[in-house]
């Protein structure tokens, strides 16, 4: 999907996934985040994203958060990193159906790194992500709670795939 840009430019994942929320149908969010982006590290060719606050949950069904998009790191492995350790929430909540969250690190989160909850939380897919650990997929960067939580009458979720380390 192509979106205006804010004020400054950029299109943040907290402001795509607004916009993914107000969308019917299917919607597939990517990435194609610059080297010149302050979250870059050039040894691990990773980016790291730090929210501030908790981004908004899935609500609308059918997002594909797509992060193999920006291809993989130095290590081999997903390329951008969401570290919550400023967020004081989860990582990504689900609330609806028939999503996928794609090649993301996801670490430092308060809460659980993905939770999936509620009934309306059924046939997602969680594939190729580094859960609770860094970006090499070695070291330990846990979640407080836990890693992945399917709860409240979510079902039919698909978790892991190729190369996911939870």
């Amino acid at each position: 999907l192509l979106w205006n840009p804010g004020a400054d430019g950029v299109i943040s994942l907290r402001e795509a996934l607004l916009a993914a929320n107000n969308m019917a149908g299917a919607k597939t969010i990517t990435f194609t985040i610059p080297t010149s982006d302050p979250g870059y590290d050039p040894v691990a060719q990773a980016w790291m994203i730090q929210p501030q606050s908790a981004l908004p949950a899935l609500t609308s069904g059918q997002i594909t958060l797509d992060a193999s998009t920006q291809g993989t790191s130095a290590y081999g492995g997903p390329a951008i990193e969401l570290d919550g350790q400023f967020a004081g929430s989860n990582g990504l909540t689900v609330y609806s159906g028939y999503n996928t969250i794609r090649d993301l690190v996801i670490n430092r989160f308060l809460g659980v790194g993905i939770a999936l909850s509620g009934s309306g939380a059924i046939s997602n897919t969680i594939a190729g992500n580094y859960i609770g650990t860094d970006i090499m997929g070695q070291n330990e960067r846990p979640n407080m709670q836990h890693g992945i939580v399917n709860q409240f009458g979510a079902n039919h979720n698909r978790i892991g795939d190729r190369k996911s380390v939870v």
